[in-house]
């Protein structure tokens, strides 16, 4: 809490409404003020006339004057071509390559294997490492599966064929 030294009170401002009394007198001028005079009614109402609209076209004046004088039409337009998606590569059907995966079946052989961990990555040569690790018969033991190629799909297809060679030596 500030000490009553710092404290000030608060005044309240004036204004138009809190006693009745304007904070300020009405110039002189606004006493004496009166309507102006109202027309006489016995005239005949006329219509104003609108003032006519200019026309305005997109051209300056140089350019409508020198077309008109020479007689020549110019054409400014532009034939302009948007490409279809297809020429952009889009709406195209994926056409299955050999560089593409099925990651479905690959990894439902490896359920069915029992696989105990699986990982791929890219080497610092820019090679893909695929590493899969394999119950043994022998408690607590793994095999280890590891192939290299220079795509992943080559590196999986390589890790399946290691799998299901031991597989079937088992």
């Amino acid at each position: 809490m500030m000490p009553a030294q710092f404290v000030r009170p608060m005044t309240s401002q004036p204004y138009a409404g809190s006693n009745g009394v304007a904070p300020f007198p009405p110039p002189a001028s606004a006493q004496n003020w009166t309507a102006p005079p109202s027309p006489p009614m016995d005239l005949p109402y006329v219509q104003q006339q609108e003032a006519p609209r200019p026309v305005v076209r997109a051209q300056s004046a140089e350019e409508a004057s020198s077309a008109v004088g020479s007689g020549v039409a110019r054409d400014y337009s532009v034939a302009l071509r948007i490409p279809s998606p297809e020429d952009l590569g889009i709406g195209l059907e994926q056409q299955p390559s050999a560089a593409q995966i099925d990651w479905t079946a690959f990894h439902s052989r490896l359920n069915q294997l029992g696989a105990t961990s699986f990982q791929t990555r890219r080497t610092r040569e820019g090679a893909y490492q695929v590493t899969c690790l394999l119950p043994s018969r022998q408690q607590g033991q793994t095999h280890h599966v590891e192939a290299r190629a220079v795509s992943e799909a080559e590196a999986v297809r390589l890790a399946l064929a290691q799998i299901e060679e031991w597989a079937g030596s088992r």
